[in-house]
């Protein structure tokens, strides 16, 4: 079935917001046949909203703009989820009540669109443009990358040193075992310098880690 006319915006309608000052926005209804149309908007929330005028007709081929307005001024952070109702439907002529023409109309001979209504300042606040949404995640993979080299290079350096640590400690423990022949078989004692002086080196490598990257 052919549209009888054509809304804008089509799906989202969008209200200014100013402080201290009642939100607006406007609709347009054109007619697009060449016989009288008569349109009708419904609220989901007449109480927060008015809508100027609530019902019509349109000449063919002409347009008729409505204006939207809130009861109340809202905050430019605060979102709504309103529905509006456009119906519409030929009208033979243009001196009926329209109260009366709309309450004994039969479903069947009524088009319906609906759209929503929206801040226009919450879509602008969470809308990314594509280019920042890319340079924000070229940023954030080189802050990994660069962080993982930090933690790479200082993990391989700071291995490397308690390795020099423990290889000295190795030699002297050694040494001191040579001048100490009585100990060379007490097994217990070497594995114990051993775990002590490797567990020292891991606690230093944790600490100086952290201390970098942060």
């Amino acid at each position: 079935m052919q549209s009888l006319v054509e809304i804008e915006p089509k799906e989202i309608l969008y209200f200014e917001v100013e402080e201290n000052k009642l939100a607006h926005a406007q609709m347009s209804i054109k007619n697009l046949t060449q016989e009288n149309v008569s349109f009708q908007i419904k609220l989901t929330r007449p109480l927060l909203f008015r809508v100027k005028p609530p019902c019509g007709i349109i000449n063919p081929n002409q347009t008729k703009i409505i204006e939207f307005s809130t009861n109340r001024p809202m905050e430019s952070d605060e979102k709504i989820d309103n529905k509006f109702l456009i119906n519409t439907c030929f009208i033979d002529s243009i001196n009926s009540d329209l109260i009366i023409f709309w309450k004994s109309r039969d479903q069947s001979t009524i088009q319906q669109q609906q759209i929503r209504g929206r801040i226009k300042q919450n879509i602008q606040q969470d809308t990314q443009s594509p280019s920042q949404e890319s340079e924000s995640n070229v940023f954030k993979q080189n802050s990994i990358q660069f962080n993982s080299v930090i933690v790479q290079k200082v993990n391989d350096d700071q291995i490397k040193h308690c390795r020099y640590q423990l290889e000295d400690s190795k030699n002297k423990n050694t040494k001191s075992l040579k001048r100490k022949p009585e100990l060379k078989n007490n097994q217990h004692y070497q594995k114990n310098i051993i775990v002590i002086s490797t567990l020292l080196c891991s606690s230093l490598l944790s600490q100086w880690v952290q201390q970098k990257v942060i």
